[in-house]
């Protein structure tokens, strides 16, 4: 990963992470009936996530065709914020909103200043309809206001906050892992 946020453009990345922080681990058919998820899309976060090293399999635990999933020592550093993120995300009941490819960098982006849409456009390197359909998303969330340009609501900087602090703990596990 090149970016500290991308991280949220796969739909279950943080949803993984805050469950396997809160439960201390678990395994495929309990993250797939609590995350409510179906187990390709599953199957290719878990993927994801051991690849990058937040997570692995429980090594001693279990039957190899049933694995538990822990989280590996980078990982513990990220999750509790992940769970953090989650939490906030629930309170606000803002999830599908939240929970999409760039909902989650438009708001960070904005949470620094109020930006046209062109601007953010180019910020960001999205294509127009991904990014119009983005901030349709987030402004009927009501985590988003259309002024003079785009800026977050209080929910939407909140959400922003925690991203932030997500992101900075996987920028410091990255300086750390090398």
């Amino acid at each position: 990963m090149t970016s500290p946020f991308e991280l949220f453009q796969q739909r279950w990345h943080v949803r993984t992470m805050a469950h396997l922080h809160r439960f201390h681990g678990a395994r495929f058919v309990a993250l797939k009936h609590a995350l409510n998820v179906h187990a390709d899309p599953l199957s290719r976060c878990l993927e994801q996530l051991q690849a990058l090293s937040l997570l692995q399999k429980n090594p001693g635990y279990g039957h190899p065709l049933r694995p538990e999933y822990t989280l590996t020592e980078r990982g513990a550093r990220i999750a509790p914020l992940c769970n953090a993120f989650e939490s906030c995300v629930a309170r606000l009941e803002a999830a599908d909103a939240v929970y999409r490819k760039w909902s989650v960098p438009v708001l960070v982006q904005l949470n620094t200043r109020a930006m046209g849409f062109s601007e953010l456009r180019q910020t960001l390197a999205l294509t127009p309809r991904a990014l119009s359909q983005g901030l349709d998303r987030l402004v009927r969330a009501e985590l988003v206001l259309v002024e003079t340009g785009y800026k977050p609501t209080a929910f939407g900087a909140e959400i922003a906050h925690r991203a932030i602090e997500v992101g900075d703990a996987w920028s410091s596990s990255e300086k750390a892992s090398h």
